[in-house]
This record gives C-alpha cells, sequence and structure tokens, in this order.
C-alpha cells in the first residue's frame, strides 16, 4: 500500500505533536536540534518562546502547510552550540 503526502504529513505531525519535548529538561539531556511543529495558534507560539527562553535559537526559515483548512506550522531550533552559523559562499 503506498502512502500518499497527506498521510505521511498526518503521520508525522501526530508524532511529534504526541511527543513534545519536556520544557524542564537540564543541560544534559536537552537535545541540540528540535523540530517544533504544530497548529498556527497562541499554543505554538508559547512553546517556540518557552524554548528561546530556555536557550535555543532560530534554526532556518518557519514552514507552514495548510491541511483541511488548518493552518500547521514548523521551526527549527537548536542549541547556540549546535548552529552552525550563516553559510559560506
Amino acid at each position: 500500500m503506498r502512502t500518499t503526502r497527506i498521510e505521511a504529513r498526518k503521520v508525522i505531525y501526530r508524532r511529534f505533536s504526541s511527543n513534545l519535548a519536556d520544557t524542564n529538561m537540564n543541560q544534559e539531556t536537552r537535545k541540540r536540534y528540535r523540530f517544533l511543529t504544530g497548529p498556527d495558534d497562541a499554543a505554538f507560539c508559547q512553546r517556540v518562546s518557552d524554548a528561546l527562553g530556555e536557550g535555543y535559537v532560530l534554526y532556518g526559515d518557519p514552514v507552514m502547510i495548510l491541511e483541511d483548512g488548518t493552518r500547521i506550522v514548523g521551526q527549527a531550533i537548536c542549541l547556540p552550540e549546535a548552529h552552525p552559523g550563516p553559510a559560506k559562499p
């Protein structure tokens, strides 16, 4: 059975949204890179703000898809020491 793109996105969204990172992690257990996803709402914005407050930095551009009339957004974040810096020409 072949999975469609929309079905694959739903699986990825469910996997990430049901496996949200614990905001009380200490430095040793924090992941160097995270990709936050969810509906485009105040709760998602708060999750990004909380991560920035914990010392993460934005990594790359945000993404947005429209699925069944719902905007799903995503933003990569990483710890500063894991950020590669600007691309070199």
